[in-house]
């Protein structure tokens, strides 16, 4: 076995420029594979950080039917209770019409979101205060964050006075005046698109809320693996509460994160099916060296090499472009994922991936790569196989 080993390595070290070629073909396509795994898995875990420091929090608890049937205090005072937890937070929605008045013009955003919240509870249950871009975050009544595409559509700036009127189906209902005090912009789909931030005691006058009552608490953990024991622990504190829903940000975010990890599915399809066209690169170099070794290989038919062994050699040379291909797509994968973990770059929506790498990547794309290269020479040794010792007269 060992001089078919030697026999092969002959024939394809003789064709250095057709060996790489291969290879390279098997490791571009392993490479792309490690790196959509792995750098399109940071995305879903980008979207999931970004949700849960902005939208949701890393633990949600809220009621479908509306507003929380237990006082805020009460609720965030218990969870706090918990070592793991960092901050709780309440907060309030509304539907509202918003105005603003520029000179002689006039414009106006219908069916915009208002958020009440608490500033200072705000600061340790979310992140919200790090997306601004211009100007400040909430501290006080009588002033509002707005985001960028409502101050877009408002034309209204850092400074600007802007008349927020809620709406139902009877129609206005209340309205207040707020300062404009910062614009802030949260990259990804955060579901903040066209949101207007505002103290809760605000909202809640506006909308004739009960004081102390809002729709959701959401909660920050020190560490996100603490996540399912928290809620759990809550859980088991609200048991009676059948209208108290309390998940994860993976629970309730799980319309957005599903979306993002079925197109990424897509992606890697596609990646995969890149691995036909790898596999013709390989079998068009490998019908190029059975072609120039004819004489070769009909000389060692006629010293008693059998048609299998002949099989076996070029079987060989498959394995051995799939092994350097390997090698080639996996250091290359490794290598840009553990930079893109360590330099964080940001998509065109603006979304930093969270990229984490795990040795866990390497094995299946290096597995397919592998068997696609011995598989696609299958067809090139058979065709070697094949010539008869006769084929050597015609290259003496």
């Amino acid at each position: 076995m060992r001089y078919l080993f030697l026999l092969a390595y002959r024939f394809l070290i003789k064709r250095k420029g057709s060996m790489f070629t291969a290879s390279a073909a098997v490791g571009a396509t392993i490479f792309l594979i490690i790196f959509n795994s792995v750098v399109l898995g940071g995305v879903v875990h980008g979207v999931t950080r970004d949700l849960g420091d902005m939208t949701w929090g890393h633990i949600s608890i809220y009621n479908e039917k509306g507003l929380l049937e237990r006082p805020d205090d009460q609720i965030i005072g218990h969870v706090l209770r918990d070592p793991a937890v960092v901050g709780a937070a309440p907060r309030t929605f509304a539907t509202i019409k918003a105005n603003h008045t520029l000179g002689l013009d006039s414009y106006s955003l219908f069916g915009i979101r208002a958020m009440g919240v608490d500033p200072i509870r705000e600061l340790s249950a979310s992140r919200l205060h790090d997306s601004i871009q211009e100007g400040e975050f909430l501290r006080h009544t009588g002033s509002a964050v707005i985001d960028d595409e409502v101050a877009k559509g408002l034309n209204a700036t850092v400074g600007s006075y802007i008349q927020l009127k809620s709406i139902s189906d009877e129609g206005p209902r209340s309205f207040r005046w707020l300062r404009v005090v910062g614009i802030f912009d949260v990259p990804g789909p955060t579901l903040l698109d066209e949101t207007v931030i505002m103290h809760q005691t605000d909202l809640r006058e506006m909308m004739k809320i009960k004081k102390n009552y809002s729709h959701e608490i959401i909660v920050r953990l020190r560490n996100t693996e603490e996540t399912e024991s928290v809620k759990k622990w809550i859980e088991n504190s609200y048991l009676n509460d059948n209208d108290l829903n309390i998940e994860t940000v993976d629970e309730r975010g799980r319309v957005v994160i599903t979306a993002y990890r079925e197109g990424i599915q897509f992606v890697n399809i596609l990646a995969y099916s890149g691995m036909m066209a790898s596999s013709l690169g390989v079998i068009t170099i490998m019908m190029m060296i059975v072609n120039s070794k004819v004489r070769e290989i009909g000389i060692l038919r006629s010293i008693g090499l059998t048609e299998g062994q002949v099989l076996i050699v070029f079987m060989i040379d498959g394995a051995i472009l799939g092994v350097l291909g390997t090698i080639f797509g996996a250091i290359g994968g490794t290598l840009i994922s553990l930079y893109l973990a360590q330099n964080p770059v940001a998509l065109f929506s603006g979304l930093v991936p969270e990229v984490r790498f795990t040795l866990d990547a390497l094995p299946i794309p290096m597995l397919v790569g592998f068997a696609m290269s011995v598989i696609a020479s299958t067809y090139p040794a058979w065709r070697a196989s094949r010539y008869q010792p006769e084929e050597a007269m015609r290259y003496v």
